[in-house]
């Protein structure tokens, strides 16, 4: 063991394990976390290497196929096609097929996903509304504390006011307050 630098007796019962369990693929791969889903081609068979082409010419055709309508609809929708399409095949290959780099597409589903909005925002949105947009995170959990009860951090709720748009701009607030104190 110490001449083949093998450091530990369970490394070779291992590899038995494997040996005997035909996973043979794991004796290619380097040292490391062994994965089964990436075996090498050369070491599949010819009719494995077939099946395994023919599947993914067929999924680029079907993509591909698909590929009009998601073109038509613009960036807006185009993480919601992969979505729809990441039931029958891996968003990576998709990605691949589209030639669509994998950062551009977390970009825009996180830019054009679904906002879901909890009670909480409901509440933090209502308060806000009242006061016509003029309180800001410490007053609102303020609000929150002394009138329902809620102990939810200030950070937190600071959070919430900038993840839900408000009625008015920035500057549209600005001009009202202007307007008020002439």
């Amino acid at each position: 063991m110490e001449r083949l630098g093998i450091k530990n007796k369970t490394q070779i019962k291992i590899w038995m394990r494997w040996y005997k369990t035909g996973q043979t693929h794991h004796f290619s791969q380097r040292v490391g976390k062994q994965y089964s889903y990436g075996k090498e081609v050369e070491e599949l068979g010819e009719l494995e290497q077939l099946r395994l082409k023919n599947k993914q010419l067929e999924a680029e055709l079907d993509i591909l196929k698909k590929y009009r309508e998601i073109e038509r609809a613009g960036a807006a929708s185009y993480h919601c096609s992969i979505n729809n399409l990441s039931a029958t095949y891996r968003v990576k290959e998709i990605l691949a097929i589209l030639e669509i780099p994998k950062a551009t597409y977390y970009r825009w589903k996180k830019k054009f996903g679904v906002v879901t909005v909890t009670p909480l925002e409901e509440l933090v949105m209502q308060l806000r509304e009242e006061n016509s947009y003029h309180y800001g995170h410490r007053k609102i959990t303020a609000i929150l504390r002394r009138k329902y009860g809620i102990h939810k951090n200030r950070k937190t709720i600071q959070r919430m006011m900038q993840k839900i748009p408000t009625a008015m701009s920035s500057e549209e607030e600005k001009t009202e307050v202007f307007e008020w104190r002439k």
